[in-house]
């Protein structure tokens, strides 16, 4: 076994092309070149806008600039006009501000009649330079937890699992298979002996009931080892959350009893949570080894949807089917690059107090705007 070093282990490089790597070995050649110089200049700052104009005149980045008429069934008739003024106001305002890449609002009332329908900014992302269609779907990120939530309860209901069991008794026994900790988990862990046994206890405690109220003790948990490849799967960063014999290093603890009823947003690790115990709720009431989470959810969710519902483009599990995908992040809230810095930082060995202070101050920004916060991969955006 390999000794156990203060070395930080850096993120998979079989999940990045060749060319990446070279590519980030130039970008180090040059900063190096530039210090010998005493020039400081930000290479990947110079390259990116060259780099953004290039993927924009491609086919896939290059869309028709006038959005389509979506007729809905009344027509577009706006009935309201000051109300159409008022949410155009506000929409002008967030843009003015900063706040707001790209925007939809359309109201209908009772009786299906548009009341106001308003578009506003851009695409976003590499089609900045495309104004809003009213055909484009706009990614909801955490919003989608109230779907797998939705399925929590229904299996519930249909009682493949219950709210108060702890999911590792029956459902999800490798979360936390074993009564006690094994014996040289806080030698793996580099912790106290007894902070271990204290959080693997709190870790056999949890129920689905404390991770659908953010209860759990693992709201700033995440994948030890994440690459993008993994982040595309959600049954691979669910058996992240699982303990394994072959990597006890990588085990993720709570950080506070769930019997507390302390409630903290789970930004990310929520709908992995949820998945990893629906898919061993679902496969231990059908006899199966395993399932995935898109199995259950089209077995059990889908079917409950209307055809409207599914012709508009909803699909949480990944696809837009002919619908142009907008990206409307906005400037404060910017997950990736915060993770990045983070894992940079640790890689380097340069984390602080001080550093992880303003990562915990740019956590708290998301409180409220939980409807942006999400996974890097659009794709899979159910599963953050």
């Amino acid at each position: 076994m390999r000794e156990k070093t203060k070395e930080k282990v850096p993120m998979e490089s079989k999940a990045y092309p060749g060319e990446f790597f070279f590519f980030i070995r130039v970008n180090e050649l040059l900063h190096g070149l530039g210090s010998r110089f005493s020039v400081n200049l930000g290479y990947l700052d110079t390259l990116c806008p060259y780099a953004e104009k290039g993927l924009r005149i491609s086919s896939f980045y290059d869309l028709p600039k006038e959005p389509p008429l979506i007729a809905h069934e009344s027509g577009l008739v706006r009935q309201d006009f000051e109300l159409q003024s008022k949410v155009q106001a506000v929409l002008d305002e967030l843009q003015k501000e900063g706040n707001l890449v790209g925007g939809q609002v359309c109201v209908l009332d009772k009786d299906g009649n548009t009341q106001a329908d308003v578009i506003a900014g851009t695409l976003g992302g590499l089609r900045s330079h495309i104004p809003m269609r009213r055909d484009a779907l706009i990614l909801g990120y955490s919003t989608t937890k109230a779907i797998a939530a939705t399925l929590a309860h229904i299996m519930v209901r249909e009682g493949y699992l219950s709210y108060d069991e702890p999911v590792s008794e029956r459902v999800w026994k490798q979360f936390c298979p074993f009564e006690n900790a094994p014996t040289t988990l806080h030698r793996d862990l580099e912790r106290p002996s007894d902070e271990v046994e204290r959080a693997w206890r709190w870790k056999r405690e949890i129920t689905l009931g404390h991770i659908l109220s953010h209860s759990a003790g693992l709201w700033s948990a995440f994948p030890v080892k994440l690459t993008i490849k993994k982040m595309a799967s959600c049954e691979e960063c669910c058996a992240s959350f699982e303990y394994n014999p072959g990597a006890p290093d990588e085990t993720i603890l709570p950080t506070y009893s769930p019997s507390e009823g302390k409630q903290t947003y789970h930004f990310m690790s929520f709908g992995w949570l949820v998945a990893g115990t629906l898919c061993g709720a679902y496969a231990s009431k059908h006899g199966r080894s395993a399932v995935t989470f898109q199995e259950v959810y089209e077995a059990l969710l889908e079917p409950k949807l209307s055809e409207k519902t599914i012709k508009s483009g909803f699909r949480p599990l990944g696809g837009s089917g002919s619908h142009v995908l907008a990206q409307t992040v906005t400037a404060d809230i910017r997950a990736s690059q915060m993770i990045q810095r983070q894992r940079q930082m640790d890689m380097a060995n340069e984390s602080s107090e001080k550093e992880a202070s303003e990562a915990k101050k740019m956590m708290e920004m998301f409180q409220g705007k939980e409807f942006l916060v999400g996974s890097l991969i659009a794709r899979f955006v159910l599963y953050e």
